[in-house]
């Protein structure tokens, strides 16, 4: 039993000839178990308890005009309850864009991929397999089980707690990094800015639900670099003087 995204994973490892079992109803489990039902020996059940949700994008398109719905944003406190609400709602976590779900679709016609929408209970590690068990009573008998769910609270990393536990740097909600709008800029416990920026989904109070993306990731460059320029500007007036 593992996660996708556990650095130990090797889809390589699959035996050719495994039942495998697959956790989760998003892109990445619906890539997955596109991906490891192309050799016909082996035998994929996709354990999806809720429906699909088919999303192009990952949230509205205003989220990524950075204008308006942002400005709504930022009329709630820096890393408060009510921003990180805002995010929540905004993001179509969970979903599929339409050219993996036609894979997927396609894989399950063709039935190189069962579907049991019930939700596992439990799981028991028994001679080497994996004993399955739904809460519809049904159960699966498995060479590999693969967590392909996706995350908590991106506060939660080892990197996060460390800053949050052995420095200045202020958070509030769940653990999030108080953030100037203007530089993303975590600021200090004493109200000052420190010099360490974010990007990325720590960012996503500011950003809002594209922070993840490139999109996200380009915005957050511009601010970034944009206050590196006004301080080497200043530091060249000073020296000027």
């Amino acid at each position: 039993m593992t996660h996708v995204w556990d650095p130990s994973f090797d889809p390589e490892g699959i035996g050719e000839t495994s039942t495998v079992g697959i956790v989760g109803g998003g892109i990445t489990a619906a890539q997955l178990s596109t991906t490891l039902a192309r050799l016909p020996g082996r035998d994929v059940v996709l354990f999806a308890r809720s429906p699909f949700r088919v999303e192009t994008l990952e949230a509205n398109t205003d989220w990524m005009h950075f204008s308006s719905v942002v400005e709504k944003l930022h009329a709630h406190p820096p890393a408060s309850r009510a921003r990180s609400e805002l995010v929540a709602e905004a993001r179509h976590d969970g979903t599929i864009p339409p050219y993996v779900f036609r894979r997927l679709q396609r894989a399950l016609e063709r039935e190189q991929i069962e579907l049991e929408r019930s939700e596992i209970t439990v799981a028991t590690e028994a001679g080497g397999t994996v004993v399955a068990t739904c809460r519809d009573g049904s159960a699966f008998c498995l060479n590999d089980l693969i967590c392909a769910t996706g995350f908590g609270s991106p506060y939660d990393g080892e990197l996060f707690c460390n800053l949050r536990e052995q420095s200045a740097l202020q958070t509030d909600y769940c653990g999030s990094p108080v953030l100037d709008d203007e530089t993303l800029r975590w600021m200090c416990r004493d109200g000052t800015l420190s010099r360490i920026a974010v990007s990325g989904a720590a960012a996503q109070q500011v950003l809002g639900p594209v922070a993840r993306n490139v999109i996200g990731a380009r915005r957050a460059g511009d601010l970034i670099v944009g206050f590196l320029e006004s301080e080497l500007d200043a530091e060249k007036r000073e020296a000027e003087l």
